[in-house]
This record gives structure tokens, sequence and C-alpha cells, in this order.
């Protein structure tokens, strides 16, 4: 597994790392960015590392750390191995147990770390525009598994970003070198693991599991399917593939209404910066709408104040379809 990591998030938890009892792991939002969820824009933002032990002796404190105390049925730790030269996350192994039991990983061949030599923040000049891992790593760090990091952003995240975390963690891409390592848990370790866990906010985890699904690619496009569910509109298939009538591929749809020749499509800022894909876009929305009976597609203000709309399009895309509630 490996993923694109922010360097200042990096360099902390590397730093951070030094001083680490062996029981300790990153938990709670700070696992979430290791591994890369996508997340509201504040909560990325938030420098803040959370860090969680099984004893409450051993919670951490001080500035800039928020310590938790893991309990519940099953907790599992996983060891990652930071690399500097794409500040990528690379998965060499975990382990589950319960009570929160952890197995240091090895250091032969991870060299110490000097704290000075990780920039933070606050140590940036005007020609250092990013923090550099300098002399770090390669490093490894002790990383709450997909499920206990599920769990644990039961009690902080709204459903439908705690839905959003449950798609990324299940979800398989279907290109490039994203597939490595992917996905990193399923739909049926999350189901037994919720099903197990007795803690707190136990129903907020079990009522988003139920509205976990395998094939979303991204945040927007889980938000915008759990508010179109929430408005009563029917279930779409995630992710498919659409061809004309003589078999010719046009597209991968967001969502489709395959019962309804209805397409939905969240669309990103990639045309903005893009010629080309803003050109591949317009054909590509026009093959569409010749094999479709609708295709609405949906901006970042069609999820917030533009809500009203986006709703009222699509409820009346599909009416048109002949779909009727209930």
């Amino acid at each position: 597994m490996s993923c694109h990591l922010p360097l200042d998030l990096l360099s902390r938890c590397v730093a951070y790392s030094v001083i680490m009892r062996t029981e300790q792991f990153f938990s709670h939002e700070t696992a979430a960015l290791l591994y890369g969820c996508p997340l509201p824009r504040p909560v990325e933002s938030d420098v803040t590392l959370h860090v969680s032990a099984p004893r409450r002796a051993l919670i951490p404190k001080g500035k800039g750390v928020i310590g938790h105390l893991s309990s519940g049925a099953e907790v599992a730790v996983r060891t990652l191995l930071i690399s500097s030269q794409r500040a990528n996350l690379v998965d060499v192994g975990g382990f589950c147990g319960s009570g929160a039991e952890h197995i240091a990983p090895a250091s032969s061949g991870v060299p110490p770390v000097d704290i000075q030599n990780v920039a933070t923040p606050h140590a940036r000049t005007s020609r250092q525009r990013e923090p550099v891992l300098a002399q770090v790593v390669p490093r490894t760090l002790r990383v709450a598994d997909p499920c206990t990091l599920f769990l644990s952003l039961a009690g902080t995240l709204s459903r439908h970003d705690l839905v959003a975390v449950g798609d990324y963690l299940v979800r398989c891409p279907v290109f490039g070198s994203e597939r490595s390592g992917r996905p990193f848990t399923s739909i049926d370790e999350l189901s037994r693991r919720v099903s197990g866990w007795s803690g707190r906010h136990a129903r907020a985890a079990s009522t988003a599991l139920r509205l976990i699904r395998e094939g979303s690619d991204s945040r927007q496009e889980t938000l915008l399917r759990l508010l179109l569910a929430d408005a009563g509109l029917p279930e779409p298939e995630l992710n498919v593939d659409v061809c004309d009538s003589a078999g010719n591929w046009i597209a991968r749809v967001d969502l489709l209404y395959s019962e309804f020749g209805v397409v939905v499509e969240y669309d990103g800022d990639q045309h903005r910066t893009s010629k080309r894909q803003y050109e591949r876009d317009i054909h590509r929305f026009e093959d569409l709408m010749l094999a479709m009976n609708a295709v609405v597609r949906v901006r970042a203000s069609g999820l917030a104040s533009g809500w009203p709309d986006t709703l009222h399009r699509v409820t009346s895309a599909l009416r048109s379809a002949g779909w009727s509630p209930g």
C-alpha cells in the first residue's frame, strides 16, 4: 500500500515516533491521514497528533498531542514504513490482538531519527516552502489498523464523513499504482469488528457500516450518493462502464441508475487546469447524452448551497425516465 502524505504531518509523526512507547500508536484523525483517508478540510488542516495507548498510565500528554485510551473488544496495530523519496506510506505488516497488545517492529536497518533534521511548520524559511525529511527515513510508524481506525472515528466524524472513510478503506482502485496493497480492509472484516465492538459510539459505527459501498472513487461521490439516498431516491450503481448501442465503450460513470438510463456525475476541478481533459470531457458528455436518457452533472456547490437544485435535477431526470417514489 502506498499513498501520498502531507509532509507536515509526516515530519511531525516521524519526529514524535522517537519518544513513543512501544504500546503507543497513532490513531483517530492522524492515522486516517496517514492512510490517506478523505476527511473534512478543517480536520485535514489540523496539525494535532492523536496517539492511543492501552493503559491510562501510558496515555501521552503534551502540547500538540491528544492522547486516547484504546479500549473495546479488539484493537489492532499496523506497522508502516515511511519512504522519503516520494513521501509515501508503505505497509510492511501488522497484527490483530485484543487489548491493544503490540509487537514492536524490528528496528534493524532503520536509522535513528535526529529531530533537528525533521522540518516542522515553525522551521520553514522563505526558500523552504515544504518541510523536508532529510536524514530521517526509512522509518517505521505504529498506526491503528483500518478497522480500529474506523471504530475510533465513529465518535468524532459525522455519519456521512464516516461512511466516506469506510468507502475509501474498502475501495480497490482500478488504475495505476494505487492498487498496491488495496483495499485496506473489507466490508466483511469491518462487519466482524463492528459487531464485536462494545465501546462508545458502537451504534454510530454500525449505522455507517450499513451505508459503506465498495465502488466509490472519492469522498465527493460518497457524499453525493448519501445525500440522494437521504432524500429517498433509489440507490445507484457506482463507477460503472457505459457503452453505446453498438457496444462501444463510452465512459466509466460515477453514479448510474441503469434501470432508468440516468447518469449522475460529480465534476471535479481537473478541467480547469487541463485543456485536454476539458475537451475530452465535452466529447464524453455528448456521447453519454446520446446513449442515456439523462446525464446530471454536479459541481462542488451542488453538494452545499446548491443542493436543493441538485436534488431537483436528479429527481426530475428519474421521474422523466419512469421512476416514482415508493
